[in-house]
């Protein structure tokens, strides 16, 4: 679990953001206690808090392609980065074996269609020096979080709490009343609102991106879409066909998610789904 943050004004200048993104950052030391990092590009501030999983001693954030066009702050965890590497590095000269860096390789080949080949948890930021632009994300399943405040002068910030957010001092707290009806009725509030009427969260499968002061949300992916009948797929014949296939969906994503270059263990409540 890492903390990411950022803040983009063409009015406030470097220093004034910077101190800005160092409270955000601050408010979340809990989600990073091994490291942090910021940068200041013209009209944008990027910051992390970083909890080491792949290549703790080089994989520090902000992220940087060679040629200083991309920037990136990453929480997450890309599962398939091995073999997006291998796919990438015809084109990309690898300095780490950290998965942050094989995602910045991808936004700098493909942009936003580097998307839907990302099979993992994630909220990220890339900022495009060049085009001047900042691309947001989060995975189809909105396991990361990743809230937001834009305002009609063309400001952005982003963060992974609410709270690192509001720690700004940027952002108005007013509460949305919907949001507590919601809250009282669901005990959950649906994104993209959250308990604050100015503060939204990005939707699973969602990317934003700004660029002029606007911010353009599109979807590119949808989980739910996963339950839709697919010809290609043979539906079991028996229970034993059936037996089989799901425990190698789960022998699959459970081998998926214990790399790192750390200790990993699992909780594991001895419910149906743990001890399957």
């Amino acid at each position: 679990m890492c903390g990411i943050a950022g803040y983009i004004s063409t009015q406030d200048g470097a220093e004034y953001r910077r101190h800005v993104v160092e409270r955000m950052c601050a408010r979340m030391v809990h989600r990073g206690p091994d490291d942090s990092g910021l940068v200041s590009l013209g009209e944008v501030t990027l910051g992390m808090r970083r909890l080491a999983i792949f290549d703790p001693a080089h994989g520090r954030q902000p992220m940087t392609t060679p040629d200083g066009r991309w920037h990136l702050v990453f929480n997450g965890a890309i599962y398939n980065f091995r073999a997006l590497r291998a796919e990438l590095a015809s084109s990309h000269d690898f300095r780490t074996d950290c998965d942050t860096e094989v995602l910045l390789a991808a936004i700098a080949r493909w942009g936003r269609d580097a998307l839907p080949r990302l099979r993992g948890m994630f909220a990220f930021a890339a900022w495009d020096n060049r085009e001047r632009t900042l691309l947001l994300a989060r995975d189809s399943f909105g396991i990361k979080p990743l809230y937001f405040h834009a305002n009609a002068s063309g400001e952005l910030l982003f963060a992974s709490e609410l709270n690192a957010l509001l720690a700004s001092g940027r952002t108005p707290c007013e509460i949305d009343p919907q949001s507590v009806n919601d809250y009282l009725s669901w005990l959950s509030v649906p994104a993209p609102r959250t308990i604050y009427r100015d503060i939204q969260s990005l939707r699973p499968g969602d990317c934003a991106l700004w660029r002029d002061g606007q911010l353009t949300i599109t979807a590119y992916d949808r989980a739910l879409d996963i339950f839709t009948p697919d010809p290609a797929i043979t539906v079991a014949a028996t229970r034993e066909e059936f037996l089989t296939g799901l425990r190698a969906q789960l022998e699959d994503t459970v081998r998926a998610h214990v790399v790192a270059d750390v200790p990993v263990g699992a909780f594991l409540s001895g419910g149906l789904d743990s001890t399957a």
